[in-house]
């Protein structure tokens, strides 16, 4: 059986494979599209099936928007638990506005059902790309001031400098991936690994600190939300014409008893899915989230702390209690 959480067989009995992909971003309720994302790219792998470029584009967009808005979330949470009410409600109305983009592309702001199996469900048109783009600038301007907001306050830094430290051995060691991991020292980003969508064609950094303390947890956030925007300016400016979808009849499929599995660079880390399809149903499913390896090692973190410190600490790792739960 593979590790992870194993669904609860309730959850998709008697489904057909493109009825759950609605089903997926109950796994993270600030960035549900990255389990729909999972799930289509591992069927479409499973059927050597190529996306056409233009869903690819648009499903980048879409998760680099969806990868702000947690850490914004993440932001506003940390401003808010250190006692900077201002700068959280600063933080969420710029969310907010993100927000408004991703409904408008969507039609949803949590769970997005966006993503399907050959492409995605919107074509997304040259009126949208242009308010993504406006919106976008306009966010940049105040993101900025929300940064020297929280990186000039010398009591907020202190407050989190040297707490929650994880070295790079075990962070490594650990499992942790995504910002929790290169807070650590490590610049590894699934996003920059061969033949992971089109990411290869799209130019941006992977931010990264040394000191693995809550501190660097929060810069390193910090510099990806400048790196998404970064990502979704290019995808406005350059995104390819033609279908957003490849139409193909899922209810006809007949798979034998097949293994499969699909990994993303979600905002808290690596998000895997593994499963066996028969049929055109899944016979068996399960997910390795990456919230589950940082919550495994919070509990080393947490000792000799203060309860104040151990509020702060857990919130710096970003745990989506989404991945932890059974569904039924």
């Amino acid at each position: 059986r593979s590790p992870g959480r194993v669904l609860n067989r309730g959850f998709f009995k008697g489904l057909e494979i493109e009825q759950l992909v609605s089903y997926m971003g109950r796994f993270d309720y600030n960035a549900g599209i990255f389990g729909e994302l999972a799930f289509c790219r591992g069927i479409e792998n499973l059927l050597q099936l190529e996306v056409p470029r233009r869903a690819e584009h648009l499903r980048i967009l879409i998760s680099e928007l969806f990868r702000i808005t947690n850490h914004l979330d993440f932001l506003a949470g940390l401003a808010e638990i250190l006692g900077h009410d201002m700068a959280a409600n600063i933080i969420m109305i710029e969310r907010e506005n993100l927000l408004g983009i991703i409904e408008v592309m969507t039609g949803a702001r949590v769970i997005p059902n966006f993503i399907r199996i050959g492409g995605v469900s919107s074509r997304i048109g040259s009126d949208i790309m242009k308010k993504t783009k406006r919106t976008m600038a306009e966010f940049i301007k105040g993101f900025k001031r929300i940064e020297k907001v929280l990186k000039g306050d010398f009591a907020l830094v202190e407050r989190l400098r040297n707490l929650g430290t994880i070295d790079r051995d075990t962070a490594t060691r650990s499992g942790l991936s995504g910002p929790n991991l290169r807070a650590s020292g490590s610049r590894y980003d699934l996003r920059k690994e061969p033949g992971h969508s089109i990411y290869q064609d799209i130019h941006f950094t992977v931010p990264y600190e040394r000191g693995g303390s809550c501190l660097d947890r929060m810069i390193v956030r910090l510099g990806e939300v400048h790196q998404s925007a970064r990502i979704i300016k290019q995808i406005v400016e350059k995104i390819s014409a033609g279908p957003a979808m490849k139409r193909i009849n899922l209810s006809h499929l007949d798979f034998d008893l097949t293994p499969f599995s699909s990994s993303v660079e979600c905002p808290h880390g690596i998000f895997k899915i593994f499963g066996e399809v028969e049929g055109n149903s899944l016979n068996s499913f399960a997910v390795l989230g990456p919230s589950k390896p940082a919550l495994s090692l919070a509990g080393n973190l947490l000792e000799g702390n203060s309860f104040d410190d151990m509020e702060i600490i857990m919130a710096s790792l970003d745990i989506s209690g989404g991945e932890l739960m059974d569904y039924v």
